[in-house]
């Protein structure tokens, strides 16, 4: 017995995932992907509209300056929590 097929590949069941796959090219895949982003998202900003969102960086720098600071010091203290308890063991 022969291990190909004499009526070529067109014989053999395809499976859900070679159908779909030569149902849907990367053109399809990339446009349903713009189109669930701008859904999700929203259009892009011209950079003309964007000069309106931005803050002042005197306002801006304090607040997210803050926020590094209080990971790092919170950091600290989970380090020595553990090294701690390994001194205690």
């Amino acid at each position: 017995m022969s291990a190909i097929d004499p009526n070529g590949p067109a014989s053999r069941p395809r499976t859900a995932h070679e159908v779909f796959a030569k149902s849907i090219n990367s053109r399809d895949v990339v446009h349903l992907t713009s189109v669930l982003k701008r859904l999700l998202i929203g259009r892009a900003m011209r950079s003309e509209e964007r000069h309106e969102t931005l803050l002042p960086k005197r306002l801006v720098l304090p607040v997210f300056a803050s926020d590094p600071l209080s990971s790092v010091a919170y950091a600290t203290q989970e380090i020595l929590l553990v090294l701690a308890l390994g001194g205690l063991a």
